[in-house]
């Protein structure tokens, strides 16, 4: 799974699998699961796969950080103007 296209298509998986598990089983450890590994990897994965790094082990560990730095940089700024709610970013 070396193609240019691997990882929107992995990234376009895991939303389309995330949303059909809300609206299936929401609470459940599954959707849970999901949501967790979601928030770990795409967000920075989306951005990482611009960079062109060769080492995989770099690119995960890259979208690894920049997606928690992404996640706290949203959640941050939606507490500081005081609009943070669970659904206050979609």
């Amino acid at each position: 799974m070396r193609s240019a296209a691997a990882r929107p298509v992995a990234i376009s998986l895991t939303v389309v699998a995330l949303g059909v598990a809300t609206v299936v089983s929401p609470g459940e450890p599954a959707t849970l699961a999901l949501t967790l590994a979601f928030l770990l990897l795409c967000p920075g994965a989306a951005l990482v796969g611009l960079l062109r790094i060769p080492d995989p082990w770099v690119v995960l560990t890259a979208s690894v950080a920049l997606s928690l730095a992404l996640d706290v940089a949203v959640s941050g700024t939606l507490a500081y103007a005081g609009a943070w709610s669970p659904t206050a970013a979609f």
